[in-house]
């Protein structure tokens, strides 16, 4: 659900935060270590340094070096360069669905937008980096929101041509 430049960001800054006290990552290190386009690499670093999520630092020894300690760093911060948080259109093909007109999906679609902001809005970059007991508090607490909302998409129902109500199965 994220597009290849959020991914390719995440997993340089993941690079850089773990390799942050030995001082400036190279370019070529990152790309090295995380497989990335060395070019398309250089335009995200780039678009890093211009949110401020980075510094970069010229000459020998230079590269690139986090901005701020990466528990203050949010993974919102970094993805929200890159994404957009506001549902525009249904992907279920409703052309007028909203929480006043939701389509029979957008209950259990809405659980899932909102889950994911709230995982780039609570997590750091320390905590995909460097804390594993962190990631699986989270995934926790996603199984519990999924388990806790109800399904939209079991048996929902129709009207027939009697005017009844009609239950199907998606």
């Amino acid at each position: 659900m994220l597009t290849r430049s959020s991914q390719y960001a995440l997993q340089a800054l993941i690079e850089i935060s773990r390799r942050s006290k030995d001082g400036p990552v190279s370019r070529d290190v990152i790309a090295g270590e995380t497989e990335l386009p060395a070019k398309f690499l250089s335009k995200l670093l780039s678009d890093l340094a211009r949110a401020g999520i980075v510094d970069s630092k010229r000459g020998p020894g230079g590269g690139f070096v986090l901005s701020k300690p990466a528990e203050e760093i949010l993974l919102f911060d970094i993805v929200s360069i890159y994404e957009t948080f506001v549902q525009k259109k249904c992907p279920f093909g409703n052309q007028d669905c909203s929480d006043e007109n939701p389509c029979l999906a957008h209950p259990r679609w809405k659980v899932v937008l909102e889950t994911q902001l709230n995982f780039f809005q609570e997590m750091s970059l320390h905590d995909v980096a460097h804390d594993p007991a962190t990631i699986d508090k989270l995934n926790d607490s996603i199984r519990l929101t999924i388990d806790a909302t109800p399904n939209a998409c079991q048996n929902p129902t129709t009207t027939n041509a009697d005017g009844e109500n009609d239950p199907q199965q998606i």
